[in-house]
């Protein structure tokens, strides 16, 4: 892009009365913006045109209720804009022309409502992005005609959400999951940072995608197929350390990484490919959807940060796993109630209603689990069997029926009456972990009832302690 002339003959600008000065400088001013733009994103190895965030804060949900809104923090980065300059000054007015520049933006905070952008669903994920955009500001009276016009305007940006891939010019900004009710925004992810000297591939298409050693920094991947397949070069101890990240908009959006014939991921034994997943079977979003790596010695990758999952084999679907992070124990010197249910169970094959934990108990909205204590207890009457049992199942769903031989979490009792005529009763207390939904619920299911009423039983949950999936 060209600039004005800025020469000076004997004392006097060459510009000096030129009635086109004024789009000279409009020129001018997006000539300046794009050499910054530019050499910025020189300086972070990108190509012109490419959108980068170079600084974030954490988003977070606004706190008056319904929690709609996500409050972004100050960020910055530089995003390609079409801008319209001069091109031919033969007449008035002079013929112009669309040109792409590089424009550096520093964004103040703003509260971002998800709704009114066209969030809905039920944990659904989406991705908040930015585009730029100018507003008109204050305005004043032409000199040399009739009328006013806005003689500033205001660098800016336009937000939007999408569950696909975001524009080609905007910036990722955060990712989070929408949910129903008053508090529907969960799981909030800033986009990623691009780090000077660092150098990026993004993919969308081309799987299985062969990973030339040392030939990235950041390895983006928005996939259009499910598993997206990545295979690693050989590790053989260069030290080069590249970060996988998953930005796919798909249902469950896999990156499958599959070492080369003989390697080991981290603590995988060799040959086993980790997975990178966007959300487990409960419905909920993994707060790492990335994974970094170092190649430390010959034939193993040392994992440094980020979330996977194995290769589950023949018995689980790709991306079902759980991921549940860190036990946060409850304190022992709170004598708050953590009593979530205590009722008697279901009658044998049937779900009970949905148990609601969090937002109360001290388990806050966003937990993937709870450590929960239990009570199951039983009695018979007199006429009753003499053999009584009676097993319990908990879920974070309704629709996946449980067995004595799936990985559900169960509670049972089994005791034998001396005789029909007296009346019996046990129980013990335990503990176990009870995934939750992505509303932060779990249902109990009655595998069976044997010689006794269910009405004669009782099952007592108490939350002790939560998983974040961290």
């Amino acid at each position: 892009m060209n600039h004005h002339n800025f020469q000076f003959s004997g004392g006097v600008p060459l510009s000096a009365g030129d009635r086109y000065y004024a789009q000279d400088l409009a020129r001018d001013f997006y000539h300046q913006q794009d050499a910054m733009g530019s050499q910025m994103l020189s300086l972070l190895g990108l190509s012109p045109g490419t959108p980068a965030l170079t600084k974030i804060g954490i988003p977070t949900v606004d706190v008056p209720l319904p929690n709609n809104v996500i409050d972004v923090p100050a960020w910055s980065g530089i995003l390609p804009a079409t801008v319209t300059i001069p091109l031919a000054f033969s007449g008035l007015p002079s013929t112009t022309q669309n040109v792409t520049a590089n424009i550096p933006v520093q964004i103040q905070a703003s509260a971002v409502n998800v709704t009114t952008l066209g969030a809905t669903g039920a944990g659904t994920a989406y991705k908040l992005y930015a585009s730029y955009s100018e507003l008109n500001g204050n305005t004043r009276s032409r000199a040399k005609a009739t009328g006013s016009y806005n003689y500033e305007v205001t660098p800016g940006v336009t937000y939007g959400v999408t569950t696909g891939a975001i524009p080609a010019t905007a910036v990722l900004v955060a990712t989070f999951t929408y949910n129903s009710g008053s508090s529907p925004i969960t799981s909030i992810v800033p986009g990623p940072v691009t780090v000077a000297g660092q150098r990026v591939i993004s993919l969308t298409t081309g799987s299985p995608y062969n990973l030339a050693s040392g030939s990235c920094d950041i390895l983006e991947i928005n996939a259009t197929t499910n598993p997206f397949i990545v295979n690693l070069p050989k590790a053989s101890g260069s030290g080069w350390k590249p970060k996988i990240v998953n930005t796919s908009a798909l249902a469950t959006g896999l990156v499958k990484l599959v070492p080369f014939s003989g390697d080991k991921i981290g603590p995988l034994a060799a040959n086993v490919a980790a997975y990178l997943q966007n959300v487990d079977q409960s419905g909920w979003t993994y707060n790492q959807q990335y994974l970094e790596l170092i190649d430390t010695v010959s034939g193993q990758w040392a994992v440094v940060a980020g979330q996977f999952m194995p290769e589950p084999g023949s018995v689980d679907a790709a991306g079902s796993q759980y991921f549940l992070g860190k036990l946060r124990h409850l304190p022992l010197g709170n004598t708050t109630s953590r009593l979530v249910t205590s009722a008697a169970p279901p009658s044998a094959g049937s779900w009970s209603s949905a148990k609601q934990v969090t937002g109360s108990f001290g388990i806050p909205s966003g937990a993937k689990a709870i450590r929960a204590k239990i009570f199951i207890g039983g009695s018979t009457g007199t006429n009753q069997g003499l053999n009584n049992a009676i097993s319990v199942a908990f879920s974070d769903n309704n629709s996946s029926t449980p067995s004595a031989d799936t990985s559900h979490p169960i509670a049972g009792l089994n005791w034998i009456n001396a005789t029909t005529s007296v009346s019996g009763s046990t129980g013990y207390y335990s503990e176990i972990d009870i995934p939750l939904n992505s509303s932060g619920q779990f249902y109990l299911y009655t595998l069976n009832a044997l010689g006794i009423l269910v009405s004669f039983c009782t099952v007592s949950v108490w939350a002790v302690g939560y998983y974040m999936g961290d």
